[in-house]
């Protein structure tokens, strides 16, 4: 008898429900399960999953569910990903190391109080360690304070609002928006930006690379991101489509959800 649906979400084996059929005697339903380890599992008759067994991986997009063959990266340690790791790694010894035990006693209680959404797009509450280096992982990228006081409030601040956003392979780029007043000092929009596309593509997952950041008026929250073609951590040309997502880094330590969008790439003429 396959675990119940309560099991599946509460165990890194699980089993997932692949397909059912009658059998010839009795017409009998029976059903096919696949044990999926280290594969996030839900609801076993939807089948939710998230993660990879052998040469599968299971995901999801705007248009559900559905599996795919487990892509294996070409570069998987790249300088810019060994610098990303190497930044995340010096933020797990400071919670042992540089924060006081009240401190840590403070990221546990925000993380208690701040749940959280997963890949499945399910709620869910993760650890103080978690949320420190999921607030201060980004700030290292941008160069910012790594902020060792947990937040007081209890969310994760608002999303920032896109306005207008272009992209020139001559001029560079443009990002305008708005977001509630930040108030907080030291407080950033951030930008990453995805691997140029074709038109054509309506969804982009990764890769994006962190740009640069940028302070929004602590007044009014409006923010402007000039983007200098020079600098493009990825080479543009004409035609391309770019998808960019943002998010807010107060100076509390509250990391907001992302804000999406997609530029099309133009040449300014000579």
């Amino acid at each position: 008898m396959p675990p119940s649906a309560r099991d599946l979400t509460r165990h890194a084996n699980s089993t997932l429900l692949l397909s059912l059929y009658k059998s010839e005697k009795g017409g009998e339903t029976k059903c096919v399960y696949q044990t999926l380890k280290n594969m996030k599992v839900i609801d076993i008759l939807g089948s939710a999953a998230s993660g990879s067994k052998g040469s599968t991986t299971a995901s999801r997009n705007r248009g559900g569910q559905y599996l795919r063959n487990r892509a294996i990266p070409t570069n998987p340690n790249s300088p810019r990903q060994a610098n990303v790791r190497e930044g995340i790694g010096t933020l797990t010894p400071q919670w042992s190391n540089v924060l006081t035990q009240a401190q840590r006693d403070g990221w546990n209680l925000y993380a208690s109080n701040v749940p959280m959404i997963d890949t499945l797009g399910q709620t869910i509450k993760i650890s103080g360690i978690n949320q420190f280096v999921r607030s201060n992982a980004p700030r290292l990228q941008a160069g910012a304070t790594i902020i060792l006081d947990a937040p007081v409030i209890f969310n994760i601040g608002d999303t920032p609002t896109i306005i207008t956003a272009t992209l020139d392979t001559v001029a560079g780029g443009s990002i305008t928006g708005t977001i509630a007043p930040l108030v907080v000092p030291d407080s950033d929009i951030l930008l990453y930006l995805g691997r140029p596309t074709v038109q054509g593509v309506s969804y982009f997952r990764s890769p994006y690379r962190f740009q640069q950041a940028e302070q929004p008026d602590e007044t009014t929250g409006d923010w402007e991101i000039t983007i200098d073609a020079d600098t493009l951590v990825y080479p543009i040309a004409e035609g391309q489509k770019v998808f960019f997502r943002l998010q807010s880094s107060r100076g509390d330590g509250r990391l907001s959800a992302d804000a999406q969008g997609a530029m099309i790439v133009t040449t300014t003429p000579p």
